[in-house]
């Protein structure tokens, strides 16, 4: 479990080891888009929920444990590109 506030206070993201895949991280709403994966120029829509400088750090560290971990990707919360692209069920990544 990784604390990713700043969407949302008290979000969370997970890290998941795969025997055959390896490291994944699931982001969920703390970066929803591959396109808001970069911390310094993501473009942020604040509500009255959100935290700028929350929701960039909560960017910054999921960037930093997919680098440590050598992630085999991130998932994004909200890309239909990148979930047309993913194994879902009844598939799956072992």
């Amino acid at each position: 479990m990784l604390e990713t506030s700043g969407h949302v206070p008290g979000h969370q993201s997970l890290l998941v080891r795969l025997s055959e895949t390896g490291a994944v991280v699931l982001a969920a709403d703390a970066v929803m888009h591959h396109s808001m994966a970069d911390a310094a120029t993501r473009q942020i829509f604040v509500t009255d929920m959100d935290d700028e400088p929350g929701i960039r750090r909560s960017t910054q560290k999921i960037a930093d444990i997919a680098g440590r971990e050598n992630a085999a990707f991130v998932v994004y919360g909200h890309d239909t590109d990148q979930w047309a692209s993913l194994r879902l069920s009844p598939a799956f990544y072992e």
